[in-house]
């Protein structure tokens, strides 16, 4: 797998609206048109629609 990435601006506004707080999650990965991110301290998957 690879490294996490830190959120892009876009990301950040899109992750805040659905009311969760961007500080806290890195993107790993995209599939399917989906956004698959990852909580930094417990490791939970996160699949954001575009």
């Amino acid at each position: 797998m690879k490294q996490p990435r830190r959120l892009t601006r876009d990301e950040k506004i899109r992750l805040s609206n659905e009311g969760y707080d961007p500080s806290c999650y890195v993107y790993v990965r995209e599939q399917d048109g989906c956004n698959i991110l990852m909580d930094k301290h417990t490791g939970e998957h996160l699949v954001l629609k575009k």
